[in-house]
């Protein structure tokens, strides 16, 4: 994913999706730490790495409550940052430098849209200045005969993406809540439901070792006592 994310990283005005790349590289090996502990504690009949098993998969369900709500806090901050940062690509970069150029090529093809606000952001575009036309061939709904024109400003718009990408890429996603919603909190419960029924496979046996503070001592010893080394 880091690797996929260098050909859109000049849509947006700061390192945003390299930020969220680099955190889902981190997430994956925190998974992979979580799945080793369960499966190797489950094997071994090891209680304190079926606790941290446990313990893992609390923290799962915490941080994706976390990220879910700093999305939609900094939602109007992401969509800023993308607006100001195709815009920019745009107007120095595009038609230069070939991963900006595929980078808003694609975007425009996939959701059928021409520039950041609208197909009028070229006339800022330093290539379609230099080139003398209007705007990309991505922005044409069929073939390439809609490029013809100054930059901004195409002869006939009939052939020609009108809505803005940052807009049209907002509304894929709105238009596919539900389905995300739905997904992650499926995902959650079924997350919740697993981590409760860890609860007794992790749970100290009272089996005498007192009361008090004495047989909670001797609980948490016992707990943790795979995890500690003795000499023999």
């Amino acid at each position: 994913m880091l690797a996929k994310s260098n050909e859109f990283l000049d849509l947006f005005s700061e390192d945003t999706l390299i930020i969220v790349a680099g955190m889902m590289v981190g997430i994956g090996c925190f998974a992979f730490l979580v799945g080793f502990c369960g499966c190797w504690g489950a094997l071994r009949e090891n209680s304190c790495l079926l606790y941290m098993y446990f313990v893992f998969l609390l923290l799962i369900v915490a941080g994706e409550f976390v990220a879910g709500v700093l999305a939609l806090v900094y939602e109007d901050e992401i969509e800023q940052s993308m607006r100001t940062g195709m815009n920019e690509t745009i107007a120095t970069t595009y038609g230069y430098k070939t991963a900006a150029t595929d980078a808003v090529d694609e975007v425009q093809e996939q959701f059928e849209c021409c520039g950041a606000n609208n197909y009028m952001d070229y006339q800022y575009s330093a290539y379609m200045i230099d080139q003398g036309t209007a705007i990309p061939a991505s922005c044409c709904k069929t073939g390439s005969t809609c490029t013809a024109g100054s930059p901004g400003e195409p002869n006939s718009l009939d052939n020609v993406w009108t809505d803005g990408c940052v807009d049209a890429s907002i509304d894929y996603i709105e238009s596919n809540y539900l389905i995300v919603g739905g997904v992650c909190l499926g995902l959650l419960v079924f997350q919740v439901w697993h981590s409760l029924l860890n609860l007794p496979a992790v749970s100290p046996t009272k089996r005498g070792g007192g009361r008090g503070r004495t047989g909670t001592r001797a609980q948490i010893a016992k707990l943790f006592s795979p995890c500690l080394l003795t000499k023999r």
